[in-house]
């Protein structure tokens, strides 16, 4: 390979990443850091393209001309499994089935329009990734990926995809641990990013499923926080909000109005049973108002 406008850079490092990088050809340079700073490391080079990929062997290297071409007529380039062309070798059902489940949530929650939204094998010209603001980024892992390409795309960003034949890595062990399999980032979050992920994740599902017969999925599930901020009830907590309730509560129920989960907590005072059903009732209702744009979103 003979780039020497281009900079490989990782997601993350592991024993199989050192291992390989010395095997790399020269003078293609790659930097073995973590995302945000070996991001910022390449940014310091005087490059026009900066890729990123896993050094596994599970993106080809021979692919990368196609994705650094296709930098001519986009500011980002996804190497993409989900397109024309592109192939995964050695995944189990379950893992692929993981994979389309994750970009079908993606895509319908952020609205962006790439078909494989979740792939590590990106090429981006340079001033697009360095618009990026990576200091206000919160997420990491696969969700980083994410953040990086919904971000690019709301600054205008041309987003580009060049099929890609992904291969289970070859050597070493897998960085998909189950955390990550049942996303640690979601589980760990604030009761808002729980409950939103859980309202999402129901559409993904269905989605996904929508052509088997017979439908596995017999009813909406839904989730919302609700409790009260300085004395008042509020829906749907966001962070500010949630971080200062005096009380609040998360609840998952189906479009039938029937309770999956309840989890409540006394933040800065203890609630009466009459305040945890005031609270309840505006959680049932918001639920409701959520099952209604979960069935219009599945219709588009």
């Amino acid at each position: 390979l003979m780039y020497p406008r281009a900079v490989v850079t990782q997601q993350v490092v592991d024993a199989t990443d050192v291992a390989l990088a010395k095997d790399l050809p020269a003078p293609l340079r790659r930097t073995l850091l973590e995302s945000q700073d070996g991001i910022k490391r390449a940014l310091a080079e005087p490059v026009d393209v900066i890729c990123q990929m896993d050094a596994d062997l599970s993106h080809d290297p021979r692919q990368l001309p196609d994705l650094i071409a296709a930098t001519s007529h986009a500011d980002v380039v996804i190497g993409s499994r989900y397109i024309p062309g592109g192939q995964i070798v050695n995944w189990p059902a379950r893992r692929r089935l993981l994979s389309r489940l994750a970009n079908t949530y993606v895509r319908l929650i952020t609205r962006l329009d790439p078909n494989d939204c979740t792939s590590g094998y990106r090429c981006w010209r340079r001033d697009a990734l360095a618009r990026l603001p990576l200091d206000r980024f919160i997420s990491d892992g696969y969700s980083f990926l994410v953040e990086m390409l919904f971000v690019a795309a709301g600054q205008g960003s041309r987003i580009g995809e060049v099929p890609i034949t992904f291969v289970e890595r070859r050597l070493g062990q897998s960085k998909l641990s189950r955390s990550v399999i049942i996303d640690c980032e979601v589980i760990q979050a604030d009761g808002g990013t729980r409950t939103a992920a859980i309202t999402g994740g129901y559409i993904a599902l269905a989605h996904a499923l929508r052509h088997r017969t017979p439908q596995p999925v017999r009813k909406n599930v839904a989730a919302v926080s609700a409790g009260f901020v300085k004395g008042e009830l509020v829906l749907d907590l966001a962070y500010d909000e949630d971080s200062v309730a005096d009380a609040d509560v998360n609840v998952v129920a189906t479009s039938d109005g029937e309770l999956i989960e309840v989890q409540g907590t006394a933040e800065g005072r203890p609630f009466s049973r009459g305040d945890f059903d005031r609270v309840l009732e505006l959680a049932l209702g918001g639920i409701a108002k959520l099952v209604q744009a979960q069935n219009t979103a599945l219709k588009r």
